[in-house]
This record gives structure tokens, sequence and C-alpha cells, in this order.
């Protein structure tokens, strides 16, 4: 908030100020506009538009053709929590914070080291969540459809059955490369926090959670640990 305040705060100063230079600043009562005032302000309102319509944007900011537009507008681009705060150390923003009063240059500094740790932190602590919920609830999920659909083709070809065994024998594979990645995947993750790097905890959370979304759709619903995802959409 008190990053947005300092913002307006500017954008009102310096129209004030642009008022002042055209002479119509203070001539009216409280209240009251005079059409000299009006006029003014009209102009300094189309020129601020004209100058920051660039940064206008209605379409959907969430979508990768944003990072295109932005780019083509010079706009600047944070697609992550660290590149957002670096925000904090731009020494033009941390001039702004001193003229106004704000925070000095070591305050905004501090910030920027805190918010950095904090958010560290909360992805180390998210992805050790991620790794002993894959390794403690999924996986074992998975090996137990993975033997039961081992058990079913083994007894089906028993009895000499040919229908169902493609069926089964097509599910066993998929299960069993499914438990393959995730065991790689939850090793990899568990690397990644005994390394403590932020952007590769990050990488192989991302990679994980693709692959346990992958298995949620082959293990069955009374097995599966966790609410599926038609579950938390349509659970009335």
């Amino acid at each position: 908030m008190a990053v947005l305040n300092t913002i307006v705060a500017e954008a009102v100063d310096r129209i004030a100020g642009e008022l002042e230079k055209a002479g119509v600043a203070g001539r009216a009562k409280p209240g009251e506009h005079t059409p000299a005032f009006h006029s003014a302000l009209q102009k300094i309102l189309q020129s601020s538009l004209k100058e920051h319509k660039r940064v206008v944007f209605n379409g959907n900011g969430y979508e990768a053709e944003w990072m295109e537009e932005a780019a083509r507008r010079g706009l600047p681009n944070a697609p992550d929590t660290p590149s957002a705060l670096e925000a904090f150390a731009n020494p033009e923003n941390a001039a702004l914070f001193e003229r106004y009063g704000v925070m000095t240059a070591r305050e905004l500094q501090s910030r920027h080291e805190i918010l950095l740790e904090d958010y560290s932190k909360k992805i180390r602590i998210e992805g050790a969540c991620a790794r002993d919920i894959a390794a403690e609830l999924v996986f074992p999920a998975v090996k137990a459809e993975f033997l039961e659909t081992a058990q079913a083709l083994a007894a089906a070809g028993s009895v000499e059955v040919s229908s169902g065994i493609s069926a089964l024998r097509a599910d066993l594979v998929l299960l069993g490369k499914g438990m393959d990645a995730l065991k790689e995947n939850i090793d990899h993750l568990n690397d990644a926090l005994s390394a403590g790097d932020t952007d590769v905890i990050v990488s192989e959370t991302l990679s994980l959670r693709t692959t346990v979304d992958s298995l949620e759709r082959l293990v069955s619903a009374s097995r599966w640990p966790l609410p599926k995802y038609r579950d938390m959409l349509f659970l009335y």
C-alpha cells in the first residue's frame, strides 16, 4: 500500500506543479474551479494519457502473449517474485521514496533483502511439503494401483482370457512409467531442497506437479489419497 500511495502522491504532486506553472492553481476558492483551470487540467490529463497510454492493457495479462505485448510496448515484466522485488533495488524508486519521506534507500534495501529471504523460506517449505505428499501419499497409491493391475493381468492370463488383456497391459505400462517418473521427480526435488537453490526447487516442484497430475487420471478414485480436481470443482 505504501508503494501505491507514494506513486499516487508523486502523480498528484506532478499535476499540481504543472497547474501552478500554468498559473491557474490557487485562484479559485476551495471547491470552485475556473474555466481556465479546467482547460489547463484537461491539457495536462490529455498529455499524461498520451504519454502513458501504453500501460493500459485490456487483454488477459495471464496469457503468454502479454509478455510479448509488454516487450513490444517497452514495459517491464516481472514473471516471478524475485524479479518483482528487484523494484526495491532500483535507484530511481529509492529516490522517489526518499523525496517524499517514505523510506530511505537503506530501508528499501533492507526490505528487499527481508522479502527475498521470506520468499526463499516459503519456497523451501512448499517444496518440502510437495515432496512429502508425493512420497508418503501419492507414491504408495500408485504402487498399490500398479500391483493390483499386475495381479489382474496375471490372473487373466492364467485362465487364458484374451479380452481385456491389452487394456490391462497398457494401464500397467502407464502406471509403471508414471511411478518411475514420480520417484525420479521426488529424488530431484529432494536434491534441490538439500542444495537450497530456490529457482531449482520451483522448477522441480512444477515438474513433480505435472507427473502427479498425470497419475491422478490413472489411479482409481477410491485409492487416490487427495481430492481430485473434479471433486474440488464440482463438489457441492
